[in-house]
């Protein structure tokens, strides 16, 4: 494909100087350097100095002097977790999400080849032929009473030269890796190898978006849940079984916003601990798409899409599920088979995750109990008990709500038209659109044996009001800026601000092209 390579011209001439951030050398060999960081409490920059503490065939991993005086990491951590991401990590990540080869071509001759994906990506930075990890306590103001931390980031202003509109860059290719509490909580390392796939699909996605969804103006950053997707699934990639921070927190629902709607589609829509919501959902959905799809090919043909919002989930499915492929295959056909298998979960079929252990629990719950109506967002969607009165005829669709009648038995049911007995009502909004407005969404008000009572229960066991200390749960920089309410910083991180002004600097006479179509 052929793509104007104005931002990628500009980008690779950015990132070409190296400024405050040299390196220290003491008698010929190096000592340490600095790097730029961002407090995430108050989305400031600030300056610490690391250590190279391993090098391996495809990264290098600088340890931050003061986590390693305070022995949150070792050269020994450093040393596995450089060859994790060689002999594991890189490759899976490669053959799951890379666009390769890549060429850059000047009216038809070619001026630039690169194997892969994350290839282009450092050519893009420094040029060094490797990805750059930082071990740094990431300041984000965990406590064990708040519970999420920020286990580690992608930030793509340090594809641009320090100082760019204001913001500081460390000029190459590289991820942060958090060392407190991820390490403390996770002395294996698994939780930070976890993170590094996570933030190297995101490092992909956007050297894939520069590749495929820019003009010579403009890039279209792929939606957040999308690229929060494939990143939950670059987990599962890597480490080969499921999340279990994820899942756990889908079945226990201990906010008891899911059973009220809340999901991925409106990223970050509630506050405080209901961002946990966004991430296990998204996982179970884009573990749903894997199943349906029998294989994880069908990431790389999300990824790799033109589109960045649903359409490019909605193409890729039509391609690589076969009972998707047969039917109109249209988004709400899609989301509303996930959202039955949800509740269905049969053993096999569409409704369901395939009998895969652990996922086999999953057990959408129904809302509390006497509530006939809730507001919903674009994407939200409710349970609710049923007696078999013909509920779905009952309720008429409104401008995007829509009704179907679920049944568990063997493959499962799904009705446009009715309900059966002791079933459920799916209630969900199917707007496309994610500013949209809610939508009020009618339901049954029958009382689902007490688990209103049981959530509540859960809730008030596990103190969550009351601040109680939890099991570190993690959450993405741009997240936890917007929690501690720096929307300025989120914002930077979503890449709203720099490339959409820096793209409008230069105009280039080449094109990009890739080895995929």
């Amino acid at each position: 494909m052929l793509k104007p390579a104005a931002l990628l011209v500009l980008i690779s001439a950015l990132a070409a100087q190296a400024c405050s951030n040299a390196l220290e050398e003491d008698g010929g060999g190096l000592t340490g350097k600095y790097f730029w960081a961002q407090n995430l409490t108050n989305s400031k920059f600030y300056q610490l100095k690391a250590e190279l503490l391993a090098e391996g065939k495809h990264c290098k991993v600088w340890v931050e002097e003061a986590s390693r005086l305070k022995n949150y990491v070792s050269s020994a951590n450093a040393s596995a977790l450089a060859s994790a991401y060689d002999e594991n990590i890189y490759q899976k990540m490669i053959n799951v999400f890379s666009i390769e080869p890549v060429e850059l071509t000047d009216n038809g001759a070619t001026i630039a080849q690169f194997g892969d994906i994350l290839e282009f990506a450092d050519w893009l930075a420094d040029d060094d032929g490797k990805l750059t990890i930082l071990l740094l306590d990431i300041i984000d103001g965990y406590s064990p009473q708040n519970g999420s931390y920020t286990a580690g980031y992608f930030f793509l202003v340090d594809f641009f030269e320090d100082e760019t509109n204001g913001y500081r860059s460390n000029e190459t290719d590289m991820i942060y890796l958090d060392t407190y509490p991820a390490y403390k909580s996770d002395s294996s390392g698994q939780v930070s190898l976890k993170t590094l796939a996570h933030e190297t699909q995101h490092l992909m996605n956007f050297a894939t978006s520069l590749l495929v969804r820019s003009t010579k103006d403009s890039v279209h950053w792929m939606d957040t849940w999308i690229d929060e997707g494939l990143s939950s699934a670059a987990e599962y990639i890597y480490f080969g079984s499921h999340v279990e921070e994820r899942y756990k927190w889908f079945k226990n629902d201990i906010m008891n916003t899911i059973s009220l709607g809340n999901n991925f589609f409106v990223w970050g829509n509630l506050t405080n601990a209901s961002i946990l919501d966004d991430y296990a959902t998204v996982y179970l959905f884009f573990q749903w798409l894997r199943i349906q799809a029998s294989g994880s090919e069908i990431y790389k043909e999300i990824i790799r899409s033109g589109y960045w919002d649903y359409q490019a989930v909605e193409n890729a499915a039509k391609g690589k599920i076969a009972w998707f492929t047969g039917g109109d295959g249209k988004w709400d056909d899609l989301f509303k088979t996930w959202l039955a298998a949800n509740y269905i979960n049969a053993e096999s079929g569409k409704y369901g995750y395939g009998g895969e252990p652990i996922l086999k629990d999953v057990s959408a719950r129904m809302v509390p109990a006497g509530t006939t109506s809730v507001e919903l967002l674009p994407g939200e969607a409710v349970y609710s008990k049923t007696d078999g009165n013909g509920y779905v005829s009952k309720y008429t669709n409104g401008s995007n709500i829509r009704y179907a009648g679920l049944k568990k038995d063997g493959e499962g049911t799904l009705s446009d038209s009715d309900t059966s007995p002791d079933g459920a009502l799916l209630s969900y909004n199917a707007n496309t659109n994610k500013s949209g407005s809610k939508e009020t969404g009618q339901l049954t008000g029958l009382v689902a044996e007490t688990v209103g009572q049981a959530i509540a229960a859960t809730a008030a066991s596990r103190n969550i009001a009351g601040g109680e200390a939890r099991e570190p749960v993690r959450i993405d920089a741009r997240d936890m800026l917007a929690r501690n309410g720096r929307a300025d910083g989120a914002a930077t991180f979503n890449g709203t601000k720099i490339l959409m002004q820096a793209a409008l600097l230069k105009d280039a006479a080449f094109t990009v092209e890739s080895g995929d179509e």
